[in-house]
């Protein structure tokens, strides 16, 4: 990645913040990017407004789950990690999470289809409707300037950056970091016109999934799905499908907010291998809107032991992020690891601006 004048192989973790710091709010209720943390604050407004009308039904039934069966006050908002993992645990037991009357069949329950669509809608309804900070493309800016090697470990759903990388000739047939030579099927997004940079050997690595993935199954085998399947198919498009492929029994294939990540499926686990080895191999290292919480152990632990494999520091970090707290967790992560200290910047505004002049 080109920063300043220099050029360094680089690993860019991208987080849900990552996004939200690409997007000013959306109509009157300036709808953002959901965190982990506001979840459910922006599905609310989501729902309330005319596009989100259609996910009212799934929305009020996970939050009368939150209020019955997780015994959470109105006052309490819970986290989007914090709701999907206890539903996902009550599907199997439905003696102790139920609303009286016959106990469902242990195995699933119809709020997890809703907390899944829930999602879908919001980022779809986020990717449709670009409102970009001082008319900054955000993420076509990094794709500007990457190098060959570079790699993007994005942990989010949405497909901007894959968009932003195709629009310059980025192949996702190879570029996912896994063969998907006969997966992808072509509506591609409108090309900028000539490629601006070299995007050979460039990867974007999607360890949780990703809205345009699809693997055979259906909704209700959908933890069996996760954790034994590989994408049968791969949909480029300006904007990901709202709706599973029923007719060809493919549903969406991404990892929910959950603890456990599906690590005994090869396909997930090889993401990770390739993840952990690039960040082995990179020079420099740039963590945008991610911000490596405690309940995140599987990515603090996959990425610290990256770190302590490594022969050399890097030579550069760049943190950006709004938060001190998060500035003081990342610096104390990675304390050591840095051959010239650490860059901080707290938007992803603030760090396009300081490379553009």
């Amino acid at each position: 990645m080109r920063i300043g004048a220099r050029e360094h192989r680089s690993v860019i973790l991208l987080g849900a913040g990552a996004t939200r710091g690409a997007y000013q709010g959306i109509g009157p209720a300036k709808i953002r990017p959901p965190l982990n943390a506001d979840f459910f604050k922006v599905a609310r407004k989501f729902v309330a407004s005319a596009h989100g009308s259609a996910y009212r039904g799934p929305f009020r039934r996970i939050h009368t789950f939150i209020e019955r069966e997780m015994r959470l006050r109105r006052s309490e908002e819970p986290t989007m990690e914090q709701v999907f993992n206890v539903l996902f645990i009550s599907k199997d037991m439905p003696k102790i999470f139920s609303q009286g009357g016959r106990p469902r069949e242990a195995g699933f329950r119809r709020e997890i289809k809703d907390f899944l669509r829930l999602v879908v809608g919001v980022l779809r309804y986020i990717q449709e409707n670009p409102r970009h900070p001082l008319n900054v493309n955000h993420h076509a800016w990094l794709v500007q300037h990457l190098d060959p090697g570079d790699t993007l470990i994005s942990l989010n759903y949405d497909t901007l950056m894959d968009n932003a990388l195709i629009r310059e000739g980025w192949d996702p047939r190879i570029g996912y970091g896994f063969n998907a030579r006969h997966k992808v099927r072509h509506n591609p997004p409108a090309p900028t016109g000539g490629a601006l940079v070299n995007l050979g050997d460039v990867l974007l690595i999607k360890p949780h999934g990703s809205l345009n993935w699809y693997a055979k199954g259906t909704i209700t085998s959908y933890e069996s799905v996760l954790l034994n399947r590989p994408p049968s198919r791969i949909i480029v498009s300006d904007v990901p499908r709202a709706y599973d492929i029923v007719a060809q029994r493919l549903v969406r294939f991404f990892i929910p907010p959950l603890y456990a990540k599906f690590f005994a499926n090869r396909f997930w686990r090889a993401l990770w291998d390739t993840a952990f080895r690039r960040l082995t191999e990179a020079d420099s290292l740039v963590i945008i809107g991610c911000s490596l919480i405690e309940s995140d152990f599987h990515l603090r632990a996959i990425v610290g032991r990256a770190l302590a494999k490594r022969r050399e520091q890097f030579s550069q970090v760049i943190r950006v992020d709004r938060s001190e707290e998060v500035q003081r967790r990342l610096k104390q992560f990675l304390r050591g690891r840095s051959k010239s200290g650490f860059v901080t910047f707290p938007t992803f505004t603030d760090f396009v601006a300081a490379h553009s002049a």
